[in-house]
Parts: structure tokens; C-alpha cells; sequence
């Protein structure tokens, strides 16, 4: 299976197939007892991370399943997860100490590169084409979370969403007709919206009477997860036409989407809009 979803719950990792309609929906069976609060995959290695609530670490393990391997152990509350497979680093945030760090995890070596202004990064992606980071973090004074990017070394951070009273909670990044595009789930008005960096427009997404909680984007179709129905929609980005894929998930509270082969072509592309060899 090279299409597929990873559906982070409190107590199993499951993977549902993207191939051929089929949405065939199967544990991997990972040892011992965990709470995958947030999930990342690397298509090199094959191999799953997710942040482990019940022991404040980042985990790694087969995609077959097997035994987990700690990566990052941490005292503070390990909120969201990035992996930058290019690179071979894993980006993640910490919302106790107001960090995002970086972990190399070829080198094991683990460093700091955003102290966050408001003290609370949550979610975090990685545009893997331009090689840019994003997150959301929330100012719990003003009552509300803005989106903000930086490069991958933490440098040139800027305000990506100014609108006021919003709270996005996960994020989603991709690039459509060469654009950078975001898409969240937004706490306050419990829908998802759909920026475009390109013209500056926020788009509402109809996603009906659903109570959405996470948001993953993958060749033209949005996924997103339901609190309401405990089950996994997908949406098709040109037409809007919504199709239930997965149901029966309690305590579901991350999924994201992954295609093998459009990422190998990501690398490709990163390579040329970099001037890497």
C-alpha cells in the first residue's frame, strides 16, 4: 500500500488504503500500550513517528508494526509533529516551554530553534517544496491563534493569517497550481477553512453539520476527521462532493494522508526550486 491515511487514537495507529476505493482500514500492530496523540511518516525508511501522550516522548516503528523506538524524550507537552524526510529531521512543538525544536534523526542531534512569541505552538507542517515551516500558535490573552511560517532554521518568521477570534487547531500544507495553500480546522467556528498565500483569500470548506477536529490534504482530496460520527470524510477540492471512507474510530485525534509516490516527486521538485544537484 502506497496511498494511505494514518489515523492517530488513544490507543492504536491505524492505517486506511487509499487505493482503488477500497479504504480498507487495518491496526498496525505496534508492542506495548500507547496514546498516539500526533502521527508523521517517513516514506524513506518506511517507518511511522507519533508523539506518545502517556510518556511525553516521540516514538518511531515499522509501518509493518514491531517494537517502538523512543526518539525525543521531553518534561514539557509535546503538542504537534513535522517530519522533514528530505532533510532527515523531525520538527515538533512544545507547548509548555513555547518551542519548536529540531531533531536530526540520522545524527541524533536535538536543538532549539524558535522561542514562540505567544508561549503556545501547537500543530506544525512542513511545504516540503519550498522547504518552509508552519504552525499554529495561539495567544491565550487575546483568546485567539494565528498561523505563522519561518524557514526551516527558524529564521524569517512572519504572521501567515491576521484574522481576528479565529483558532485554528490542525493544520495542513500543500501546493496546488504552484501555490502554497493551508487548510485548518478552526476550534471557535468548528469548520475548516482554506487559505491561499498566493491572493490572500479564506475560504470557508462546506463540510455540513460535521464537527471537524483534523485536516490532511492529498491529490486533490481533503480528509478530515469527525468528532460527531467518530469517521473519516473525504472531500474532493474541485467539485465538493463528500464521501464517507472510514467510521467506527473513537478517541480519534490525528489523521494524515500520504501518496509514496507523489512524495518522491516533492524531493524531486524541492531539489530543482532549491539549486540542489
Amino acid at each position: 500500500i502506497t496511498k494511505f491515511i494514518l489515523a492517530a487514537g488513544q490507543n492504536d495507529l491505524r492505517m486506511i488504503s487509499l487505493e482503488m476505493d477500497q479504504y480498507v482500514d487495518t491496526a498496525i500492530p505496534i508492542n506495548g500500550a500507547h496514546r498516539f496523540d500526533n502521527v508523521d511518516y517517513d516514506p524513506i525508511l518506511d517507518e511511522v513517528y507519533w508523539i506518545d501522550g502517556s510518556t511525553k516522548s516521540i516514538m518511531r516503528a515499522s509501518r509493518k508494526g514491531g517494537e517502538a523506538v523512543e526518539i525525543v524524550s521531553s518534561l514539557g507537552k509535546l503538542e504537534g509533529l513535522a517530519m522533514d524526510w528530505i532533510g532527515r529531521k523531525l520538527y515538533f512543538t512544545d507547548s509548555y516551554y513555547g518551542v519548536i525544536e529540531v531533531i536530526d534523526i540520522v545524527r541524533k542531534d536535538r536543538s532549539v530553534i524558535i522561542r514562540t512569541d505567544f508561549g503556545y505552538p501547537q500543530d506544525i507542517a512542513i511545504n516540503l517544496y519550498n522547504r518552509t515551516l508552519y504552525w499554529i500558535e495561539a495567544d491565550t490573552v487575546a483568546m485567539q491563534a494565528v498561523i505563522r511560517r519561518s524557514n526551516l532554521d527558524g529564521s524569517n518568521i512572519e504572521n501567515v493569517t491576521h484574522q481576528m477570534g479565529m483558532w485554528p487547531k490542525r493544520l495542513s500544507v500543500t501546493v496546488i497550481d504552484g501555490s502554497p495553500v493551508i487548510y485548518w480546522t478552526d476550534s471557535k467556528f468548528k469548520t475548516i477553512f482554506e487559505y491561499h498565500e498566493s491572493t490572500q483569500d479564506t475560504l470557508v470548506v462546506a463540510i455540513g453539520s460535521a464537527l471537524p477536529k483534523s485536516v490532511t490534504y492529498l491529490d486533490g482530496f481533503l480528509y478530515f476527521s469527525d468528532v460527531k460520527s467518530n469517521s473519516i470524510y473525504q472531500i474532493s477540492v474541485n467539485d465538493g462532493n463528500k464521501e464517507l471512507i472510514s467510521r467506527n474510530l473513537a478517541n480519534l485525534l490525528n489523521i494524515k494522508a500520504f501518496d509514496k509516490r507523489i512524495e518522491e516527486n516533492c524531493k524531486i521538485s524541492s531539489k530543482i526550486h532549491n539549486g540542489d544537484n
